[in-house]
């Protein structure tokens, strides 16, 4: 799935200097963990949707559902979207590697 995004932003090419560290195990890893958080993003768009439809829901499971005057659940937004300020990448590949003063050794 991230393949065209690799190539369309130039991710391809190998990086290995004192400050970056970009191969085949972090394009993979970035990958894996984008597949997560949009399988995960998809899971809460999918549960917003049913929990506002359901004309018998009684109790808000997203930090963006409410209840309304008459104890139904609603939401404070018509459409969920991905917070990608909070979405970080920790290399797991990248530990052991000797990182002093922000220069990989």
């Amino acid at each position: 799935m991230w393949a065209q995004f690799f190539v369309e932003k130039g991710l391809l090419s190998d990086h290995d200097s004192a400050t970056e560290q970009w191969n085949s195990q972090t394009r993979m890893e970035l990958s894996e963990k984008l597949d997560h958080e949009m399988q995960v993003f998809i899971e809460a768009k999918d549960l917003h949707k049913r929990i506002l439809c359901d004309k018998n829901a009684k109790e808000p499971v997203l930090p963006s559902h409410e209840f309304g005057p008459d104890k139904k659940v609603y939401s404070r937004q018509i459409n969920i979207k991905w917070n990608f300020n909070e979405f970080e990448v920790e290399y797991d590949c990248l530990r052991s590697g000797f990182l002093v003063g922000g220069y990989f050794l």
